[in-house]
């Protein structure tokens, strides 16, 4: 493995040993054994699955290492996305490793970002429990079998996972490699990769932000990691006519597209040392409709309705809105035709959330990044950034506080995706499960008294928007 370090920014990029598209699965473990089979030197191998097909995927791909002479020590384990549940089972995990268990010099994910995500987040969660014993870590080859594209965080070291049902970011493992089936990648439903295409396009948004908040802050810019999302975005968002359209989709070229923009994603975060160059305002505003929709989706599956949305889809809502706000209306729209023709729009309108939630959601996201720079806001005693202060700024705090709910709601407007009579009270339907989330954001504000005040006030003026 090879590693760029970026002094600046006390920033290391991983790069993945092997990342390839493979036609034949026999020939992608056969691709595995011969990188890794003297490095695993007789060692378990864990293959981890989910939920679902990703199991069925998992048991196939285990035979074929058995079959191919890889390693006969090889067991399927299954992984949640609940950070409790992580936490609790590497401690079980390393307490059997002390008590003799064999560590695994392998572990491999089989399915999308979810599992991969669940492995990064149990894999650093053993790190620590080694740590705090003072022992040395566990550094197993890890790596994923993609069984789809569908976000944009297969490459990073970041995890994305469930922190008392609200899903939360932090720093995790980098993978060695990512490899994938074709076939299996094709034969993808369309709405997956129809949300890798929408988190993609996202980067527009958060690469805004993130040259923003670096030039208001004067905090490090790194240009390379700024340049690789930019290609990521590229790649997607194109020049001329619109290339991406639902037959595209279905083809190796958008395959290859995909992978390579996804590649470029994870790579500019591990320069960035975060995720800011691929997650700004949209995520937050994305991050609190999730938490939304996950309590309203409770009282649809008793009426036997489906209601959900792709992580694609609902960003891609959240950027539409945001570029607006960047004064970035021209590019909004060719965003918006895409995510129209590859109906992404369509997803989002069948749910017939009102826009008064999709305003509240995105306003929510102020300050939660950069909880120094909103007490600078209120009062003007923003500290230098030292040390492990760590700020990020978005545009939700470049507009005037008083009016932000209002800028969120004329840029719906102005965007097409919301008509001034869409906005006014809700039905208790959608009240409830908003209020909740609400009072839920009250708990977890933090930072200095006067910022945690503001936005206990702030968010009372949401409340009365509902």
């Amino acid at each position: 493995m090879s590693a760029v370090s970026t002094s600046d920014a006390h920033a290391t990029a991983e790069f993945p040993r092997l990342s390839k598209i493979l036609e034949s699965r026999r020939e992608l473990v056969r691709l595995l054994c011969d990188q890794y089979k003297a490095q695993l030197d007789g060692r378990p191998l864990w293959l981890v699955s989910g939920s679902g097909p990703t199991t069925s995927y998992a048991n196939v791909y285990e035979r074929l290492i058995r079959e191919i002479g890889f390693t006969r020590d090889v067991k399927i384990h299954s992984l949640t996305k609940d950070a409790e549940t992580l936490r609790a089972l590497a401690k079980e995990t390393f307490s059997k490793w002390q008590k003799g268990d064999p560590i695994p010099g392998m572990i491999i994910y089989v399915g999308g970002q979810t599992t991969g995500d669940s492995t990064k987040a149990f894999l650093a969660y053993l790190r620590k429990c080694a740590k705090d014993e003072g022992k040395p870590e566990p550094r197993p080859i890890f790596g994923g079998i993609i069984t789809a594209l569908s976000n944009d965080g297969l490459f990073s070291d970041t995890a994305s996972i469930f922190e008392g049902g609200v899903a939360n970011s932090f720093k995790a493992t980098a993978p060695n490699f990512i490899v994938g089936h074709l076939l299996t990648l094709l034969r993808q439903p369309f709405e997956m990769k129809a949300s890798c295409v929408g988190d993609i396009l996202s980067k527009i948004s958060s690469l805004w932000d993130y040259e923003y908040s670096c030039k208001t802050l004067g905090t490090y810019h790194n240009d390379f990691a700024a340049d690789l999302a930019r290609s990521a975005y590229d790649r997607v968002l194109g020049r001329g006519d619109i290339h991406v359209t639902p037959p595209y989709l279905h083809t190796r070229r958008c395959l290859d597209d995909l992978f390579r923009a996804v590649q470029l994603c994870g790579l500019s975060m591990q320069l960035a040392g975060s995720s800011a160059t691929c997650s700004g305002s949209e995520h937050l505003g994305w991050k609190w409709l999730e938490d939304f929709m996950s309590r309203r989706r409770k009282a649809m599956d008793k009426q036997g309705k489906d209601w959900k949305l792709t992580h694609g889809a609902g960003v891609l809502i959240m950027t539409i809105i945001t570029l607006y706000m960047q004064g970035e209306s021209r590019v909004a729209d060719r965003v918006r035709q895409i995510a129209s023709l590859i109906h992404l729009v369509e997803a989002f309108n069948q749910l017939h959330i009102p826009p008064t939630v999709i305003q509240v959601c995105l306003a929510l996201g102020v300050g939660n990044r950069c909880k120094n720079y909103l007490a600078y806001l209120l009062d003007g005693s923003f500290p230098p950034i030292v040390g492990e202060v760590e700020e990020r700024l978005t545009v939700l705090e470049q507009v005037e506080l008083e009016v932000l709910p209002d800028t969120i709601r004329r840029a719906m407007i102005d965007s097409e995706l919301a008509k001034e009579s869409d906005f006014g009270r809700l039905h208790r339907d959608f009240a409830d499960p908003l209020m909740e989330v609400l009072n839920k954001a009250v708990e977890t504000k933090q930072g200095r008294p006067e910022a945690i005040l503001y936005q206990r006030n702030f968010i009372d003026r949401l409340k009365a928007l509902i």
